[in-house]
């Protein structure tokens, strides 16, 4: 009846061992994956940095053509040191936008900076977003904003 006794306690640790061995593997496995979660984690956001350079550079570059009147995305590409075809992939894969949206976009916002901080007429902003034709810049701006530039200015 001893020996029945033994081997059953052998029978019992041998099953606990393997639960434990189960429990070590899982254990190890799950360390192993938040490892790689992390590192996942911080390409990501190296990726984020590394497009915010990138977008933060090309947002310099464009304010410099406004200054300098049109806006040539083949030059903006070649100051980038990228093709126009890989400048609008990565424009788009960073905001979502076209290139020429996106610098729409850049356009209406410094007119809307302009327009809140200075007293320059509504030409000289046009010029200053690299827009000669005020008309045009005017009716740009309604179209995205909703009303005139004047009117924008005095609410």
């Amino acid at each position: 009846g001893q020996l029945i006794g033994i081997t059953h306690q052998n029978q019992a640790a041998s099953r606990l061992s393997g639960a434990e061995q189960v429990l070590k593997q899982h254990h190890v496995h799950h360390r192993h994956l938040i490892h790689h979660h992390r590192i996942r984690i911080q390409r990501i956001a190296l990726v984020a940095v590394k497009d915010k350079a990138f977008l933060d550079r090309f947002n310099e570059v464009v304010e410099a053509s406004f200054a300098k009147g049109k806006v040539d995305c083949e030059a903006i590409a070649s100051e980038l040191c990228v093709g126009r075809v890989q400048l609008n992939r990565k424009i788009k894969a960073i905001t979502g936008r076209k290139t020429t949206e996106y610098i729409h976009e850049l356009r209406i916002a410094k007119a809307k900076d302009l327009l809140e901080r200075t007293s320059l007429s509504i030409g000289e902003i046009a010029l200053k977003c690299g827009i000669e034709d005020v008309g045009y810049f005017s009716t740009l701006f309604r179209k995205s904003v909703g009303i005139t530039p004047t009117a924008y200015r005095n609410r």
